[in-house]
């Protein structure tokens, strides 16, 4: 990640390393802004953001678990990211789940089960979905 960090010109990173076939998260950030580790861990890196003359907010770099059998889990760490401070807080990353049908592409309908509960947590953390026009994967 060093030599991708120079290359794009940012000064400062955090990378979480990679576990099994996951690849890992990093955060990349300039001396523009100050960034504060709060915390981190294999599915987030949790940032309090400060730049000058504006307030202090939350950025959570967040990768959600991809088997269908740990989304509770993934679910419960969305509420205790909630619960960690007051900030305005942004949360960004691959949540590897859907809020609803309309979200699923190909022929195998989503679980419905797994659509609620991943809207639940939405709901109870008060996040909002912006949705995106373009190419749909990062």
């Amino acid at each position: 990640m060093e030599r991708i960090r120079v290359n794009l010109k940012f000064t400062s990173c955090l990378s979480v390393d990679v576990e099994g076939r996951s690849g890992g998260l990093s955060v990349m950030w300039r001396d523009t802004i100050k960034c504060r580790v709060m915390n981190y861990s294999r599915n987030f890196i949790n940032l309090i953001v400060e730049e000058k003359g504006k307030e202090d907010w939350r950025l959570t770099c967040y990768y959600g678990y991809p088997e269908r059998g740990r989304r509770r889990q993934a679910w419960d760490m969305l509420r205790e990211l909630r619960d960690m401070s007051d900030l305005p807080w942004c949360i960004v990353g691959d949540f590897n789940d859907l809020l609803s049908q309309e979200d699923k592409k190909g022929t195998h309908p989503h679980p419905n089960w797994l659509c609620n509960g991943f809207r639940s947590a939405v709901s109870d953390c008060d996040l909002t979905d912006i949705h995106l026009d373009g190419y749909p994967y990062t």
